[in-house]
């Protein structure tokens, strides 16, 4: 049995830009519509990944952004999930490590 491969129609960039996108989502600061702001950002993202998905013949490279819907739920996940309960997103809060507390005292010998 022979595979015939088409050519590729389609475009990487959507799909770097929805990975790109969902890190700044997660590690950016709070300010309001925060969420709406990403959220529309991320679903036209991954609209525009869908709509022409064929932007190459290898395996290899394409499996990579195929399987990125997973780590797009898990984004939104964070992003609403966190916000609601009012914490900051960290990096402890994506990788589910604990964080050291800051210290809000300043540093120093005082006079």
């Amino acid at each position: 049995m022979r595979i015939e491969l088409r050519e590729s129609d389609g475009s990487i960039a959507p799909h770097i830009l929805l990975a790109l996108a969902q890190i700044i989502a997660l590690l950016s600061p709070q300010f309001p519509f925060r969420r709406h702001v990403f959220t529309a950002i991320l679903i036209a993202l991954f609209a525009a990944s869908r709509l022409r998905p064929h932007f190459s013949n290898n395996p290899a490279i394409v499996q990579t952004f195929v399987l990125g819907w997973s780590t797009f739920l898990s984004a939104f996940e964070r992003m609403y999930s966190l916000e609601k309960k009012g914490q900051r997103i960290t990096s402890g809060a994506l990788t589910g490590l604990p964080t050291k507390p800051h210290n809000s005292a300043p540093s120093g010998r005082r006079s």
